[in-house]
C-alpha cells in the first residue's frame, strides 16, 4: 500500500502505540523499505508524559506523538490500516519537537555551531559513533555504526537517544544518504531511529568514533529534508 508523511496508522506488532504517525517524505516512502514514524503512546501506557511529546488527536482523544521515541519500521510488516491524517497545525508541532530535540537551528546556521558537551556519567554525547544494540531492538541492527543526533541534554538525562544509522555500502546514495567521513560512508537519515543507552557499547568503538562537524552539518540537512521539517 502507499505510504503517505501525515498520515496515521495502526500499530499491529506494539500494544503500548495507538499509531504511527509517518514522517519521512513520500519520495523516501515510495522508494524505501524502512520509513520515519513517531509513535502515538495509548494515554494509559505513559507514566508521565516525556519531553518533546506534542498533543495530536486520535478517534477524538489526545495522544501524544513521542518525538523522541522516533522509529525506522518496516512499511510492510509495521504499518497497519490508515486510521487518519495529522493537521498541518499538529505536523507543525511534532516537527519543532523534533527540531528542539536534534538541536538543529544551530547546525545550520551560517556559520554553524556544534553543540555543547554535556557534563555527567558515562553517556552517548552528539555526534559520538557507537555499535549497535544485539538484533531485535526495533529499528536498530546489531554492528552497524550508529551516530548519536540528539542533543546532550537530553542525551545525559533520558535512558535512550536518537541516532543515525551509519552504511559502507555503495549502493546507498542520493537524498537522505549524506557522505561522511571523506566519502568513506553515508549517514541513513531516513533511518533516523530511538536506542536505549544500555544497548549501546558505550566502551568498544569504531574507529573513527566520532564525526566533525562538518559531517554532522550534512545529516542535519538531509533529516531536513528527508522529514520535511519547517524550521
Amino acid at each position: 500500500m502507499p505510504v503517505q508523511r501525515g498520515v496515521l496508522y495502526g500499530a499491529p506488532n506494539d500494544p503500548d502505540v495507538a499509531a504511527w504517525l509517518v514522517l519521512t517524505n513520500d519520495d523516501w516512502n515510495t522508494h524505501l523499505r524502512y520509513i520515519g514514524a513517531v509513535p502515538l503512546a495509548n494515554p494509559a501506557a505513559l507514566d508521565d508524559v516525556p519531553p518533546h511529546s506534542p498533543a495530536v488527536v486520535l478517534d477524538g482523544m489526545g495522544h501524544h506523538a513521542v518525538t523522541a521515541a522516533l522509529t525506522s519500521i518496516d512499511r510492510d510488516d509495521d504499518l497497519g490500516s490508515s486510521l487518519g491524517a495529522a493537521t498541518d497545525d499538529e505536523l507543525r508541532h511534532v516537527e519543532a519537537a523534533l527540531i528542539d530535540l536534534l538541536d538543529l537551528r544551530p547546525l545550520l546556521r551560517t556559520p554553524a555551531r556544534a553543540l555543547p558537551l554535556a557534563p555527567g556519567p558515562l553517556s552517548p554525547m552528539w555526534g559520538d559513533i557507537y555499535f549497535g544494540p544485539p538484533r531485535g531492538e526495533r529499528g536498530a541492527e546489531e554492528h552497524k555504526r550508529y551516530v548519536v543526533v540528539s542533543n546532550n541534554q537530553w542525551n545525559v538525562a533520558m535512558p535512550q537517544v536518537v541516532c543515525v544509522r551509519t552504511t559502507t555500502s555503495a549502493c546507498r546514495g542520493g537524498p537522505g544518504f549524506p557522505e561522511i567521513q571523506g566519502g568513506r560512508a553515508r549517514a541513513c537519515c531516513g533511518q533516523t531511529t530511538a536506542i536505549r543507552t544500555a544497548g549501546l557499547d558505550l566502551r568498544r568503538r569504531p574507529v573513527p568514533s566520532r564525526l566533525g562537524l562538518q559531517d554532522m552539518v550534512a545529516i542535519a540537512r538531509d533529516i531536513v529534508d528527508t522529514y520535511e521539517l519547517r524550521l
